[in-house]
């Protein structure tokens, strides 16, 4: 399918943020996930004292031959400072059902993250490439909005693997 006429997406503006999750400060740790596309934008939530990052990455028309999916199980880049310590598919609720994320836990010399990925085409969510893909096409065949975004959201890891899955799960 020819991309040649898609244009370059405007800056995204992150909805108001409702119940305990507030607007936050940047986080104290830094980590980026990888990306093949040049479209990246963040935004930093805390609730109760712990920061969560929300990452969007999505295609810009700046650089051809870019795709946002195949990526949503990549975590870590060469010589980063971090690690891929445990990776994972596991189910979550989202307001249509159960959505099964991509999930990472991120070791770096002083800090831990838990990172759950998936791509939003439309209003679809998965994690499944091949999905994704099919997805991405019907749209483009008029049947869907088109333009991929991969969704990822990092918090440092709590006291136990199931309450910082709470966490994120709440947010």
């Amino acid at each position: 399918l020819d991309n040649s006429d898609d244009k370059a997406r405007a800056p995204i503006t992150f909805p108001p943020t409702r119940g305990a999750w507030q607007t936050s400060a940047a986080a104290s740790w830094r980590w980026d996930p990888p990306s093949r596309v040049s479209g990246l934008q963040s935004a930093d939530y805390e609730r109760e004292g712990q920061t969560l990052r929300l990452y969007l990455q999505y295609r810009d028309a700046n650089i051809d031959g870019t795709d946002v999916i195949g990526s949503s199980a990549r975590f870590d880049r060469w010589h980063s400072g971090w690690n891929v310590a445990m990776q994972d598919k596991v189910k979550v609720q989202e307001s249509g059902g159960q959505l099964t994320v991509d999930e990472a836990r991120m070791r770096a010399k002083d800090v831990e993250l838990l990172v759950w990925s998936w791509y939003l085409i439309g209003d679809v969510s998965t994690s499944n490439d091949y999905r994704a893909k099919v997805q991405e096409a019907l749209a483009r065949l008029g049947m869907g909005e088109t333009g991929a975004t991969r969704i990822i959201v990092a918090i440092p890891l709590q006291s136990s693997l199931a309450d910082t899955r709470s966490r994120l799960q709440d947010f």
